[in-house]
């Protein structure tokens, strides 16, 4: 072991430690772990420090306390409702899409499917299209009129 780091570590790193176990107790959803979180956190800030000293130890430690509970909310299979809640606090995006989200894409569709079987069997095979490309695919003014109105349903 290299004397020079460990004594870096032990005078930039070590006197955070109850900062650092204040900030996982309060942000993380599970108090059991987080000793657990404070030594993996310790690990992968040796480590670092072993290839490059960081400029802000302190800022350093924190953030990298913050991406190592990413990493545990990432790996996660089952997400229980409180953890679903501190995701903002940690800024780990979110993969799924909310139900809000998923309501009104759901709403669309429906709209969509209602636009689609009102329109006239041979304009549904421009699926994807604009009104006008079905009305030049109609050939006909008047058909193109029907479809143009009924496509702002869409709309």
């Amino acid at each position: 072991m290299d004397a020079a780091l460990n004594t870096w570590f032990a005078r930039e790193i070590l006197p955070h430690e109850a900062a650092l176990v204040r900030y996982l107790t309060r942000i993380w959803p599970h108090p059991d772990e987080v000793r657990d979180l404070c030594q993996e956190t310790y690990v992968r800030v040796y480590e670092a420090a072993a290839k490059a000293r960081p400029q802000f130890p302190k800022s350093f430690l924190f953030t990298t306390a913050r991406h190592l509970m990413a990493d545990r909310v990432r790996r996660a299979r089952v997400v229980s409702i409180e953890t679903i809640g501190d995701l903002e606090e940690l800024s780990v995006p979110a993969e799924e899409a909310t139900p809000e989200q998923r309501l009104e894409a759901r709403q669309e569709l429906m709209k969509l499917a209602r636009a689609f079987s009102a329109l006239p069997p041979g304009a549904v095979k421009s699926y994807g299209c604009g009104a006008s490309t079905i009305c030049h695919r109609r050939r006909s003014r008047a058909g193109c009129r029907s479809v143009r109105k009924r496509w702002r349903v869409i709309s």
